[in-house]
């Protein structure tokens, strides 16, 4: 009896823990302009009218604590200065909702034409 409710309990809090598993690659969000140029990040630095800061959810700190974690995009900007398309080229677990929401509401002042360049957070997270 003392044996298996020793092993019930290993089981319980085996179930408690997540394994940790590469975040897959979301789909696209939006379509890049026609005919957008791919420019370096430093080329619309200057150009932010709006640009909030992506801040993570608890659960996703709680996932990655003592870790340092990546996610990287090509973001789209159309000419009138609003984020076109997303791609995430790099990412972690429960990276995405939390940062896609708010790179997707940036704002630019319009471009002569369209611009793509990569936008990159890198977060460390706890201990």
């Amino acid at each position: 009896m003392r044996a298996l409710l020793l092993a019930a309990m290993v089981a319980s809090a085996c179930a408690l823990e997540e394994p940790q598993v590469a975040a897959p690659i979301p789909a696209p969000v939006g379509v890049p302009p026609p005919g957008a140029k791919n420019k370096p990040p430093a080329a619309l630095a200057g150009d932010a009218v709006s640009r909030p800061m992506p801040h993570l959810s608890d659960l996703t700190k709680i996932r990655n604590n003592g870790r340092t974690v990546e996610w990287q995009a090509k973001m789209c900007v159309d000419t009138d200065g609003r984020v076109a398309s997303i791609s995430v080229l790099k990412t972690f677990v429960g990276a995405d909702p939390d940062i896609d929401n708010v790179v997707r509401v940036w704002t630019f002042r319009p471009q002569p034409e369209p611009i793509c360049t990569l936008v990159r957070f890198v977060f460390k997270i706890g201990g």
